[in-house]
């Protein structure tokens, strides 16, 4: 980034503006974790930058929470210009489509960056994250790792998208889902279901179709 970014604030931008992604102080010592964990999400967005950002959305934080104090005081100088941090994330994961730049790290962090945006109600960012993380899962060369893997994304994005009323791709994810667990069947080495019946329930309920949960 260039030094005028750098010395810019942001803004988190959830999906409603009337609930925050961040509501305590440990969903934002998580996400920077994440963070920090993945070295390809923060080419565009530096760590001063994010903490800077979910600060200003934070009032019960203050710079004494801050992990940093020097890098907190120096992101907070300049005008504020407002990028949003969870589109920045996507749009920095999506490249990692391309088979040769991705492999099964990539989708780990997939699965858990749309787990913890599922735990913070960002729920359109969730399933942003794991549309690409099933795609990269589906241009791999298939096995046991891989179809569990994509089975624990369906489980994630289903419950999202359920959450969030989209029900035509809930639906969607229900069937591929299903078409997954038949494939590991095969390989006899089906995972635990539990949660993702669970998902599958919440879901029917959801859509008010009370005999099928």
């Amino acid at each position: 980034m260039n030094q005028q970014n750098n010395n810019s604030r942001l803004i988190i931008q959830p999906h409603d503006t009337s609930q925050q992604c961040f509501k305590t102080k440990a969903d934002i010592e998580q996400f920077v974790d994440l963070v920090k964990l993945a070295p390809i999400l923060i080419k565009n967005v530096d760590e001063a930058e994010i903490i800077s950002a979910v600060i200003n959305q934070n009032e019960f934080l203050t710079e004494d929470d801050h992990i940093d104090l020097k890098l907190f005081k120096q992101s907070r100088k300049g005008d504020n210009h407002g990028t949003n941090v969870p589109e920045e994330l996507v749009q920095s994961y999506t490249k990692y489509i391309i088979p040769d730049l991705s492999d099964t790290n990539i989708i780990d962090v997939g699965l858990r960056i749309g787990g913890f945006f599922n735990e913070a109600g960002c729920f359109n960012y969730s399933i942003k994250i794991l549309n690409i993380t099933e795609e990269i899962c589906k241009k791999q060369k298939q096995n046991i790792f891989l179809l569990r893997r994509l089975l624990d994304c369906y489980h994630k994005r289903i419950y999202a998208e359920a959450i969030y009323c989209e029900f035509k791709a809930a639906e969607a994810t229900f069937i591929s889902a299903q078409s997954t667990i038949k494939e590991l069947e095969k390989l006899n080495s089906v995972p635990n279901l539990a949660g993702l019946y669970t998902n599958f329930s919440l879901l029917y309920f959801i859509r008010s179709e009370y005999d099928e949960v």
